[in-house]
């Protein structure tokens, strides 16, 4: 499940089927029924750069990748600046910079300093805790602002809240803000549950 949040305005753009009726009343949702038939079957300019990443690993549902396209094409050769929380296998980092072009200005946080391997390849790539405000206002202050922020790091609930609190507040207007992984939220391994979920997902409409 993935969160996409254009500004202030929550649209919730894939949810599984079981879940779909509780969230019925968030707004945005009726968009969700109008992704569904692209849902299926990926195709498109970012589907092809995400099959085509040879040099890293790319760690993402492929039903993410028409989502991303539809909302992320407005940024595309463009001086955008771009954050991605999880590193890891460092292809998305490629996929970001194939995608947005040369003029976007991409960098990514992990707390694994083995990721430093990656840095100035398609991205800058900082070390530090997606949860430490003075962390992340010193990427922020070095990047100069930013207008997209993907969160694909630790999936914990606490930590997701927490780093929106930070993130939200800074992002540049008309800018988006995109969680990966939402149904995390609802298994306790990461500090969520079915009814906690609910509460939780208060925390992006209010």
């Amino acid at each position: 499940m993935v969160l996409y949040l254009k500004f202030k305005t929550l649209i919730v753009k894939h949810l599984p089927k079981q879940i779909f009726t509780l969230l019925s009343l968030y707004p945005g949702i009726k968009q969700f029924e109008a992704s569904v038939s692209r849902l299926d079957s990926p195709s498109g300019e970012l589907w092809n750069i995400f099959t085509g990443i040879s040099n890293g690993i790319v760690h993402k549902w492929h039903h993410y990748i028409p989502i991303y396209e539809t909302h992320l094409t407005q940024y595309k050769n463009q001086e955008v600046r771009i954050l991605e929380i999880g590193v890891d296998g460092g292809g998305s980092l490629e996929l970001w910079r194939k995608f947005f072009g040369e003029k976007s200005i991409i960098y990514g946080i992990d707390i694994n300093p083995k990721c430093l391997r990656f840095d100035g390849l398609h991205a800058k790539v900082r070390i530090g805790s997606q949860t430490s405000r003075k962390f992340l206002n010193q990427v922020i202050n070095e990047m100069g602002g930013v207008d997209v922020v993907i969160d694909d790091g630790s999936h914990n609930v606490k930590d997701v809240r927490k780093t929106f609190e930070i993130l939200f507040p800074l992002l540049n207007y008309d800018g988006s803000y995109i969680i990966e992984d939402l149904h995390c939220s609802f298994w306790r391994k990461f500090g969520g549950g079915t009814i906690l979920t609910v509460t939780y997902l208060d925390t992006f409409s209010d």
